[in-house]
């Protein structure tokens, strides 16, 4: 399995850093970003290049920044003609769990994906509230 960060600018690779910081790097994961002077077609370039650099056909789990961002809208475009599983509103647990999943034998994309998505609605917290309720 893969699993393909993308975003804005370095948020992607601030996330990947982080992840790798916290849980150990993780192998057959990586990041892009879409820069200010790029369009979807390089971000799209990237990612392909690096898919196609490694194993024939692996299962493919991305994980986009934005609902309806650019980065994401390269990544639809490019499922037209590539096979992965897409989420978006990415955060630093979903990062985490994903790649901690990634090795699991018989795991799919589609797998992590389902696991990792709730934690994106978990991890927001309105901490003044847990406190005032302590």
């Amino acid at each position: 399995m893969k699993i393909v960060l993308v975003s804005h600018n370095v948020l992607a690779e601030g996330m990947l850093k982080a992840a790798e910081m916290i849980g150990g790097a993780g192998e057959n994961v990586a990041a892009f970003g879409l820069m200010p002077d790029e369009d979807g077609a390089i971000l799209t370039k990237k990612v392909t290049d690096w898919l196609d650099a490694g194993e024939e056909d692996p299962e493919v789990l991305v994980i986009s920044d934005l609902y309806f961002g650019s980065p994401f809208n390269a990544m639809v475009a490019l499922s037209q003609t590539r096979k992965f599983y897409h989420i978006t509103g990415i955060n630093l647990a979903m990062v985490l769990e994903a790649i901690s999943m990634m090795d699991d034998e018989g795991i799919t994309a589609k797998d992590v994906a389902e696991a990792v998505l709730p934690l994106s609605h978990d991890g927001i917290v309105d901490v003044n509230e847990v406190l005032a309720n302590m």
